[in-house]
């Protein structure tokens, strides 16, 4: 059951943060200064992945990767800010669920140790109750032992 509904959620967050993504890709792509910061990490990750790329098929040269154009750089840039903004408020949420998942079952272990500790008391309250009743029971068994010897003394008439 829980598999199901953490892909939902998944789903959910997707949803919801695609919007948020495509609002900053939008901003990126108008702002000049943002995507100049944006084409360096952009061409960094095209050079990695064609060499990954080159690699996992079995090239073993050296691999020569030609630079992105300005706007495919600003366009892959864009694309993987805006991955990284649903990639963050997922791992955020997940975060903050774990920490409720935590915080919900140390309450629970609370309320458990406190009655727990209840009972505990209880248990030691009845003990001490218990423990002057068989000291009372004592006495009473000794009186009517010395009351059954001085009847027993008693000359009968």
């Amino acid at each position: 059951m829980a598999l199901p509904l953490a892909k939902f959620g998944t789903l959910i967050i997707k949803q919801l943060a695609k919007p948020v993504a495509n609002q900053i890709k939008r901003a990126v792509k108008e702002n000049d200064t943002l995507s100049k910061m944006i084409r360096y990490p952009a061409q960094g990750y095209h050079r990695l992945e064609q060499k990954v790329r080159m690699n996992l098929l079995g090239w073993t040269g050296k691999v020569d990767v030609k630079p992105l154009s300005k706007e495919a750089a600003v366009d892959l840039g864009a694309e993987l800010l805006g991955e990284f903004i649903i990639f963050s408020i997922a791992v955020t949420i997940l975060y903050a669920e774990t920490k409720r998942s935590q915080m919900k079952d140390r309450v629970k272990e609370e309320k458990q140790n406190a009655r727990l500790q209840n009972l505990q008391d209880q248990i030691n309250g009845l003990s001490v109750v218990l423990h002057d009743e068989i000291v009372e029971n004592n006495k009473l068994v000794h009186l009517v032992d010395d009351l059954t010897e001085k009847i027993n003394k008693m000359p009968m008439k």
